[in-house]
Protein backbone atom coordinates (compact mmCIF):
# COMPACT_ATOMS: atom_id res chain seq x y z
CA UNK A 1 0.00 0.00 0.00
CA UNK A 2 1.34 3.45 -0.62
CA UNK A 3 1.22 6.54 1.03
CA UNK A 4 1.25 10.10 0.34
CA UNK A 5 4.59 10.21 2.09
CA UNK A 6 7.21 8.28 0.96
CA UNK A 7 9.41 8.14 4.05
CA UNK A 8 6.20 6.14 5.57
CA UNK A 9 5.67 4.01 2.12
CA UNK A 10 7.90 0.97 3.84
CA UNK A 11 5.74 0.59 6.73
CA UNK A 12 2.16 0.25 4.73
CA UNK A 13 3.72 -2.07 2.46
CA UNK A 14 2.49 -5.27 3.79
CA UNK A 15 0.40 -5.88 6.80
CA UNK A 16 2.05 -7.41 9.43
CA UNK A 17 1.03 -12.02 10.36
CA UNK A 18 0.93 -13.80 13.26
CA UNK A 19 -1.99 -11.88 14.87
CA UNK A 20 0.02 -8.80 15.33
CA UNK A 21 -2.20 -5.92 16.02
CA UNK A 22 0.51 -3.09 16.53
CA UNK A 23 3.99 -2.06 15.23
CA UNK A 24 6.32 0.13 15.91
CA UNK A 25 8.96 1.60 13.95
CA UNK A 26 11.57 4.32 14.13
CA UNK A 27 11.36 6.78 10.93
CA UNK A 28 12.92 9.55 9.64
CA UNK A 29 11.00 12.51 8.50
CA UNK A 30 11.96 16.00 6.99
CA UNK A 31 9.68 19.11 8.03
CA UNK A 32 8.34 18.64 4.57
CA UNK A 33 7.00 14.63 5.51
CA UNK A 34 5.25 16.34 8.98
CA UNK A 35 3.58 18.87 6.96
CA UNK A 36 2.59 16.51 3.91
CA UNK A 37 0.87 14.27 6.22
CA UNK A 38 -1.11 16.55 7.97
CA UNK A 39 -2.12 17.59 4.76
CA UNK A 40 -3.06 14.26 2.85
CA UNK A 41 -3.16 12.06 5.79
CA UNK A 42 -4.46 13.87 8.66
CA UNK A 43 -8.31 12.32 9.81
CA UNK A 44 -10.67 14.66 9.09
CA UNK A 45 -12.44 14.70 12.47
CA UNK A 46 -9.19 16.19 14.65
CA UNK A 47 -9.85 18.38 17.33
CA UNK A 48 -9.52 22.09 16.07
CA UNK A 49 -5.14 22.35 16.24
CA UNK A 50 -4.06 25.02 19.01
CA UNK A 51 -2.00 27.64 17.78
CA UNK A 52 -0.65 28.27 21.40
CA UNK A 53 0.63 24.58 22.13
CA UNK A 54 1.79 24.43 18.95
CA UNK A 55 3.79 27.48 19.10
CA UNK A 56 5.12 26.18 22.06
CA UNK A 57 6.50 22.55 20.91
CA UNK A 58 7.86 25.10 17.90
CA UNK A 59 9.65 26.52 20.00
CA UNK A 60 10.99 23.84 21.85
CA UNK A 61 11.90 22.33 18.28
CA UNK A 62 14.20 25.82 17.78
CA UNK A 63 15.61 25.96 20.49
CA UNK A 64 16.93 22.01 20.71
CA UNK A 65 14.67 21.34 23.51
CA UNK A 66 12.77 18.65 21.77
CA UNK A 67 13.83 15.06 21.59
CA UNK A 68 13.41 13.04 18.96
CA UNK A 69 11.35 9.26 18.98
CA UNK A 70 8.08 10.99 20.18
CA UNK A 71 5.17 8.91 18.84
CA UNK A 72 2.44 9.43 16.42
CA UNK A 73 -0.09 6.67 15.86
CA UNK A 74 -1.65 5.94 12.54
CA UNK A 75 -5.33 3.44 12.31
CA UNK A 76 -6.96 3.32 9.13
CA UNK A 77 -10.25 4.34 7.49
CA UNK A 78 -13.48 2.25 6.70
CA UNK A 79 -11.84 2.05 2.88
CA UNK A 80 -8.64 0.76 4.33
CA UNK A 81 -6.44 3.76 3.76
CA UNK A 82 -4.57 5.12 6.87
CA UNK A 83 -5.06 8.54 8.21
CA UNK A 84 -3.22 10.30 11.24
CA UNK A 85 -4.93 9.25 14.88
CA UNK A 86 -2.51 11.06 16.96
CA UNK A 87 0.52 13.29 16.70
CA UNK A 88 -1.40 16.81 14.67
CA UNK A 89 0.08 19.28 16.86
CA UNK A 90 3.59 17.67 16.82
CA UNK A 91 3.95 17.14 13.20
CA UNK A 92 2.44 21.11 12.71
CA UNK A 93 5.00 22.54 14.72
CA UNK A 94 7.76 20.16 12.76
CA UNK A 95 6.98 21.61 9.84
CA UNK A 96 6.43 25.22 11.04
CA UNK A 97 9.80 25.26 13.04
CA UNK A 98 11.34 23.19 9.83
CA UNK A 99 12.54 20.58 12.17
CA UNK A 100 13.97 17.46 10.96
CA UNK A 101 14.37 13.71 12.95
CA UNK A 102 13.14 10.36 13.95
CA UNK A 103 9.67 9.56 14.52
CA UNK A 104 8.25 6.95 16.50
CA UNK A 105 5.71 5.89 13.74
CA UNK A 106 2.89 3.51 15.58
CA UNK A 107 0.55 1.50 13.24
CA UNK A 108 -2.93 0.33 14.69
CA UNK A 109 -3.72 -3.05 12.49
CA UNK A 110 -6.37 -4.28 13.68
CA UNK A 111 -7.64 -5.09 17.93
CA UNK A 112 -8.22 -2.00 20.14
CA UNK A 113 -10.73 -1.26 16.53
CA UNK A 114 -8.14 -0.45 14.10
CA UNK A 115 -10.57 1.79 12.68
CA UNK A 116 -10.13 5.56 12.82
CA UNK A 117 -13.55 6.84 13.84
CA UNK A 118 -12.75 3.69 17.18
CA UNK A 119 -9.46 4.52 17.73
CA UNK A 120 -9.47 8.40 17.71
CA UNK A 121 -11.94 9.23 20.76
CA UNK A 122 -9.52 6.57 22.69
CA UNK A 123 -6.16 8.58 22.10
CA UNK A 124 -5.38 11.63 23.92
CA UNK A 125 -1.27 11.04 24.08
CA UNK A 126 -0.27 14.67 22.75
CA UNK A 127 2.24 16.59 24.63
CA UNK A 128 1.09 18.13 27.33
CA UNK A 129 2.03 21.74 29.65
CA UNK A 130 3.41 20.13 33.34
CA UNK A 131 1.93 21.65 36.18
CA UNK A 132 4.55 24.37 37.35
CA UNK A 133 5.04 23.02 40.77
CA UNK A 134 5.50 19.76 39.64
CA UNK A 135 8.32 21.88 37.56
CA UNK A 136 9.33 23.67 40.33
CA UNK A 137 10.17 20.64 42.78
CA UNK A 138 11.50 18.81 39.76
CA UNK A 139 14.18 21.62 39.70
CA UNK A 140 15.17 20.55 43.43
CA UNK A 141 16.47 24.30 43.83
CA UNK A 142 18.41 24.24 47.38
CA UNK A 143 17.51 26.73 50.12
CA UNK A 144 13.63 26.48 49.86
CA UNK A 145 10.89 25.85 51.38
CA UNK A 146 8.33 23.05 49.58
CA UNK A 147 5.79 25.36 49.73
CA UNK A 148 8.17 28.21 47.32
CA UNK A 149 9.57 25.02 45.12
CA UNK A 150 5.68 24.47 44.92
CA UNK A 151 5.90 28.43 43.33
CA UNK A 152 8.70 29.17 41.91
CA UNK A 153 7.69 28.44 38.23
CA UNK A 154 4.41 30.08 38.50
CA UNK A 155 5.73 33.56 40.29
CA UNK A 156 8.70 33.80 37.69
CA UNK A 157 6.04 33.12 34.37
CA UNK A 158 4.07 36.33 35.84
CA UNK A 159 7.85 38.35 36.40
CA UNK A 160 7.89 37.23 32.63
CA UNK A 161 4.28 38.07 31.78
CA UNK A 162 4.26 41.40 33.63
CA UNK A 163 7.62 42.79 32.05
CA UNK A 164 6.97 41.63 28.74
CA UNK A 165 8.20 44.58 26.80
CA UNK A 166 10.35 45.86 29.18
CA UNK A 167 13.19 43.57 29.83
CA UNK A 168 11.30 40.41 27.92
CA UNK A 169 10.44 39.15 24.33
CA UNK A 170 7.86 36.62 23.55
CA UNK A 171 9.72 33.94 21.63
CA UNK A 172 7.89 33.92 18.62
CA UNK A 173 4.76 31.32 17.85
CA UNK A 174 4.61 31.89 21.93
CA UNK A 175 1.68 33.22 23.70
CA UNK A 176 2.57 32.72 26.80
CA UNK A 177 6.37 32.17 28.39
CA UNK A 178 7.79 29.10 27.90
CA UNK A 179 8.78 26.85 31.34
CA UNK A 180 12.42 27.27 29.89
CA UNK A 181 12.17 31.40 30.22
CA UNK A 182 10.96 31.22 33.00
CA UNK A 183 13.39 28.17 34.94
CA UNK A 184 15.94 31.12 33.74
CA UNK A 185 13.97 33.66 35.55
CA UNK A 186 13.58 31.74 38.58
CA UNK A 187 17.05 31.05 38.49
CA UNK A 188 17.97 35.19 38.05
CA UNK A 189 16.04 35.82 41.03
CA UNK A 190 16.45 32.93 43.01
CA UNK A 191 18.82 34.96 45.30
CA UNK A 192 15.31 37.11 46.25
CA UNK A 193 13.03 34.20 46.49
CA UNK A 194 14.79 32.82 49.19
CA UNK A 195 15.25 35.83 50.95
CA UNK A 196 11.32 36.13 50.70
CA UNK A 197 11.09 32.31 51.67
CA UNK A 198 12.97 32.97 54.70
CA UNK A 199 10.92 36.35 55.75
CA UNK A 200 7.54 33.97 55.13
CA UNK A 201 8.60 30.80 56.79
CA UNK A 202 9.34 32.89 60.12
CA UNK A 203 7.54 31.78 63.15
CA UNK A 204 5.78 35.15 63.94
CA UNK A 205 3.69 35.11 60.47
CA UNK A 206 0.20 33.80 60.86
CA UNK A 207 -1.11 30.77 58.39
CA UNK A 208 -3.53 32.69 57.04
CA UNK A 209 -1.21 35.91 56.18
CA UNK A 210 1.62 32.77 54.93
CA UNK A 211 -0.78 31.40 52.58
CA UNK A 212 -2.23 34.86 50.95
CA UNK A 213 1.55 36.06 50.90
CA UNK A 214 2.78 32.29 49.31
CA UNK A 215 0.09 33.11 46.11
CA UNK A 216 2.12 33.52 42.78
CA UNK A 217 0.68 36.46 41.61
CA UNK A 218 1.65 38.34 45.03
CA UNK A 219 4.84 36.35 45.58
CA UNK A 220 5.82 37.63 41.98
CA UNK A 221 5.72 41.47 43.16
CA UNK A 222 7.04 40.95 46.38
CA UNK A 223 10.18 39.18 45.29
CA UNK A 224 10.68 42.25 41.93
CA UNK A 225 10.83 44.52 44.71
CA UNK A 226 13.52 42.24 46.94
CA UNK A 227 15.53 41.82 44.02
CA UNK A 228 15.44 45.61 42.85
CA UNK A 229 15.25 47.39 46.12
CA UNK A 230 17.14 45.26 48.53
CA UNK A 231 16.23 43.19 51.43
CA UNK A 232 16.64 45.85 53.98
CA UNK A 233 14.32 48.36 51.75
CA UNK A 234 11.83 45.79 50.89
CA UNK A 235 11.37 43.66 53.64
CA UNK A 236 11.01 46.37 55.72
CA UNK A 237 7.42 46.93 54.36
CA UNK A 238 7.01 43.26 53.88
CA UNK A 239 7.68 42.32 56.98
CA UNK A 240 5.31 44.42 58.40
CA UNK A 241 2.26 43.67 55.57
CA UNK A 242 3.50 39.97 57.31
CA UNK A 243 3.42 40.78 60.99
CA UNK A 244 1.57 42.84 62.61
CA UNK A 245 2.58 46.11 60.70
CA UNK A 246 0.04 49.66 60.68
CA UNK A 247 -0.81 52.01 58.58
CA UNK A 248 -0.46 50.56 54.62
CA UNK A 249 0.92 47.13 55.44
CA UNK A 250 -2.26 46.82 57.39
CA UNK A 251 -4.12 47.94 54.62
CA UNK A 252 -2.88 45.15 52.34
CA UNK A 253 -2.84 42.78 55.18
CA UNK A 254 -6.01 43.44 55.63
CA UNK A 255 -7.72 43.50 52.03
CA UNK A 256 -6.00 40.02 51.08
CA UNK A 257 -7.63 38.24 54.18
CA UNK A 258 -11.13 40.59 53.89
CA UNK A 259 -11.93 41.55 50.98
CA UNK A 260 -13.39 39.67 47.87
CA UNK A 261 -12.97 40.96 44.11
CA UNK A 262 -15.65 42.62 42.66
CA UNK A 263 -16.29 42.08 38.95
CA UNK A 264 -17.41 44.64 37.90
CA UNK A 265 -14.08 46.41 38.28
CA UNK A 266 -11.23 44.75 36.61
CA UNK A 267 -10.19 41.46 36.31
CA UNK A 268 -11.19 39.52 39.59
CA UNK A 269 -8.12 37.11 39.10
CA UNK A 270 -6.21 40.85 39.12
CA UNK A 271 -7.68 42.34 41.82
CA UNK A 272 -5.18 40.93 44.99
CA UNK A 273 -1.99 41.85 42.88
CA UNK A 274 -3.36 45.37 41.90
CA UNK A 275 -4.07 45.25 46.07
CA UNK A 276 -0.62 44.46 46.82
CA UNK A 277 1.16 47.11 44.06
CA UNK A 278 -0.74 49.78 45.22
CA UNK A 279 0.02 49.30 48.63
CA UNK A 280 3.79 49.11 47.34
CA UNK A 281 3.23 52.28 45.40
CA UNK A 282 2.01 53.98 48.13
CA UNK A 283 4.13 53.23 51.11
CA UNK A 284 7.21 54.20 48.29
CA UNK A 285 5.37 57.68 47.99
CA UNK A 286 4.18 57.75 51.80
CA UNK A 287 0.55 58.24 50.33
CA UNK A 288 -2.72 56.46 51.60
CA UNK A 289 -3.63 53.44 48.96
CA UNK A 290 -6.17 53.51 46.38
CA UNK A 291 -7.55 51.23 44.13
CA UNK A 292 -7.26 52.38 40.85
CA UNK A 293 -8.76 49.45 38.22
CA UNK A 294 -9.15 51.20 34.60
CA UNK A 295 -5.66 51.20 33.56
CA UNK A 296 -2.12 49.17 34.06
CA UNK A 297 -0.35 49.06 37.06
CA UNK A 298 3.56 49.56 37.62
CA UNK A 299 5.33 48.54 40.05
CA UNK A 300 7.59 50.98 41.48
CA UNK A 301 11.31 50.47 41.31
CA UNK A 302 10.41 47.34 38.88
CA UNK A 303 9.83 46.88 35.49
CA UNK A 304 6.81 44.90 36.13
CA UNK A 305 3.50 46.79 35.35
CA UNK A 306 -0.06 45.07 36.24
CA UNK A 307 -2.79 44.54 33.37
CA UNK A 308 -6.18 46.32 34.11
Amino acid sequence: MNTPVQALNPLFAEAPGNGVEVTTTMVYLSAEDADQIIQTMNFERQRDAEKGHIGMLSDMMTNGEWAAGSQITFAFKDDGTPSLADGQHRLLAASQSGWCGDWNVRILWKGLTSSIQGIYPLLDAHAKKRPAAVIGRALGLTGLSNTMQGKIISAAELQNKWREGRGYTLPIHCKIPPVRDNIDRANERLQSFRAVDTLLQNGSVSSPVRGKLYAANILAIIVETFAECGSEEAGAFWRDVATQGSGTAEWLRNTLLTKKPNRAKGSPGLFFPRAAATAWNSWQASKQPKMVYDKPLAVEQTTLVIPS
